[in-house]
């Protein structure tokens, strides 16, 4: 997936979250989006390899979040399992980052 079909896919992805919360949260039903920054996966790896020069493409893919490194599974699952909680009780139609990156 190239970037201008992936931020495309996550702009559509916000907008459906955005309605659905309208339309459900009065039924009590909340619903917000998660939206993870580059993953040391397996995935990613492939997506790498298949370029001219994959290291480069690590580096300046790193080099574009503030943290430089890409996030571990693990660090978005803990953000996944608090959305999941009853902790952000007034939270619906939001947008949380989790992609260690600059704006």
């Amino acid at each position: 997936m190239n970037a201008g079909t992936n931020a495309a896919t996550k702009a559509a992805i916000i907008q459906l979250t955005r309605a659905v919360a309208l339309g459900y949260g009065r039924l009590g039903v909340r619903v917000n989006v998660l939206c993870p920054g580059p993953i040391e996966v397996e995935f990613m790896r492939r997506s790498e390899n298949s370029l001219p020069d994959p290291e480069a493409a690590r580096r300046e893919i790193g080099a574009n979040c503030s943290l430089d490194r890409y996030a571990e599974p693990d660090e978005i699952a803990i953000h996944a399992r608090y959305l999941l909680t009853e902790a952000p009780p007034y939270v619906n139609g939001a947008v949380h980052l989790a992609d260690g990156c600059r704006r």
